[in-house]
């Protein structure tokens, strides 16, 4: 995820496939706007596997922050290549960026300009109670997931964008009890759709809770767990404040025909927001006629 705050900055937010990411702040970059924040929520190979090139091959001379989410226990094997994971990103900030960048932990607020980051979840308390176990545990790894909302004041307007991670009933359970306010007009779905309801919270708690406009599902055509789960887009078609579901691939839940790969969708997904509302590519127009190939697109 790229985030062009305005000015002469950029924001980047995980980065699993580099090509797109490298095209986006490149086209930025000709228009002068640099790189000044990368935010990893957790060293999981599909949010980390395109920093590094992506890193190498941009201009970051101006990067600035680096939050960091905190993964796994330092004395496993998972913690042993979570941290070689992260020496590599931090090696080659020191080589291509000129300035030092503040690494944060997460828990912490960044004012830039009109746009304001804030790392939600986890503080210390919760990593603590949650734990982390001798082994490589995915569901543990997913709960301390950083969750990120940015903010951004245009004129006398708001608007918020939450960034899900891929984090679980756990961490949602815990979001929605700190008494810190969820509420965005874009939701990046967590952990590619999968409903991670249990009898503490529901789908439907965290999306009443951030009553987002438009949900954001990151996916792939062809994945082993079946993402995006059809009873978590089920819930997200009937929520009452959701417009409209943008998936960046097509999946089993769409094509009918799980031979299918890499089938595009909404694909490249873009928010543009300014003092008369939000302007979302693709448009209506744009995704109706993307969606109307396959056999039975549930997100209509």
């Amino acid at each position: 995820m790229v985030i062009d705050y305005g000015g002469k900055t950029a924001a980047m937010i995980d980065c699993a496939n580099a090509k797109p990411t490298i095209e986006r702040l490149t086209d930025l970059s000709k228009n002068g706007i640099k790189l000044d924040m990368i935010v990893l929520t957790h060293c999981h190979e599909d949010h980390y596997a395109g920093f590094v090139r992506v890193l190498s091959s941009v201009d970051i001379s101006a990067l600035t922050y680096f939050i960091l989410g905190l993964s796994y226990k330092r004395d496993t094997r998972a913690g042993k290549r979570s941290r070689s994971v992260i020496q590599g990103i931090r090696q080659t900030i020191a080589q291509h960026c000129k300035a030092k960048p503040t690494f944060l932990l997460p828990n912490g607020s960044i004012q830039l300009g009109n746009m304001s980051v804030n790392s939600i979840y986890p503080d210390e308390n919760d990593i603590l109670d949650i734990g982390f176990g001798d082994f490589y545990t995915t569901s543990v790894c997913n709960d301390i997931g950083t969750v990120v909302k940015i903010s951004y004041k245009i004129d006398e307007k708001t608007y918020g964008i939450l960034v899900g991670a891929d984090s679980q009933a756990e961490a949602w359970g815990r979001i929605l009890s700190n008494g810190f306010d969820p509420q965005a007009n874009v939701f990046r779905f967590p952990h590619h759709g999968s409903d991670f309801s249990n009898d503490q919270v529901s789908v439907d708690d965290v999306l009443n809770a951030i009553q987002p406009e438009y949900v954001v599902i990151s996916v792939g055509s062809i994945n082993k767990y079946k993402h995006p789960s059809e009873s978590a887009i089920r819930a997200i078609s009937k929520c009452q404040y959701v417009k409209k579901i943008l998936c960046t691939q097509a999946t089993h839940l769409c094509s009918g025909n799980s031979s299918d790969t890499n089938v595009p969708c909404a694909g490249d997904i873009s928010f543009c927001f300014s003092s008369t509302g939000i302007q979302v590519t693709p448009d209506d127009h744009d995704h109706a006629c993307r969606i109307k190939c396959f056999c039975s697109p549930i997100c209509k």
